[in-house]
């Protein structure tokens, strides 16, 4: 089953945040479980496709949205995810693949390679860049803070400060002064 590798990425979030995350209102909350089912569809589909096997995006998507009609308990938020908005990063993510790969190796260090990078790690990444690169009206840095704290719960400080610097970088390049986006 597609959703299966979904379940290695099970964590217990609500009691790793600080509290001002666990107050926020409940229409952002979706928001932050929308980004943290997006990062587990796009690393469900990743597996599954370089395993050989047929994934597709939306359906990976649903059995993730689904689970969450089961219980809440290993959720980010305890709350369902804004549907249309985790819809919009994973079409987005998924007709934009190529070019989201890109903007991340432009910005990778000589030493690094995409290939280096972990499926957790990468499935992020392509999350975050494509809303830094796509949603215009939010402003990178809260962007980029909601993927800071996705990752604090799979990452160590180091690799949580790799994540927030190269996101910094790349998104210093995909907008300009006033805002304007592009991947």
């Amino acid at each position: 089953m597609l959703v299966l590798p979904c379940l290695i990425l099970k964590i217990k979030w609500v009691h790793n945040l600080p509290d001002k995350q666990k107050e926020k209102p409940e229409g952002i909350l979706r928001r932050s479980e929308a980004r943290m089912a997006a990062v587990k569809a796009i690393y469900a589909v990743e597996i599954a496709w370089e395993s050989g096997e047929k994934a597709d995006p939306w359906a990976v998507t649903l059995g993730i949205i689904s689970s969450y009609d089961e219980s809440h308990e290993d959720h980010h938020f305890n709350v369902r995810p804004d549907e249309k908005y985790l819809a919009k990063i994973i079409k987005g993510v998924f007709e934009n693949l190529d070019s989201i790969d890109l903007v991340i190796e432009r910005n990778l260090s000589e030493s690094w390679s995409k290939e280096r990078i972990g499926h957790v790690m990468l499935a992020l990444l392509r999350a975050s860049v494509y809303e830094i690169s796509s949603f215009q009206k939010i402003p990178f840095k809260i962007i980029i803070n909601e993927y800071i704290n996705i990752a604090r719960g799979f990452f160590n400080e180091k690799e949580v400060g790799f994540v927030n610097g190269i996101l910094d970088k790349i998104a210093r390049e995909v907008r300009d002064e006033g805002g304007n986006t592009g991947i």
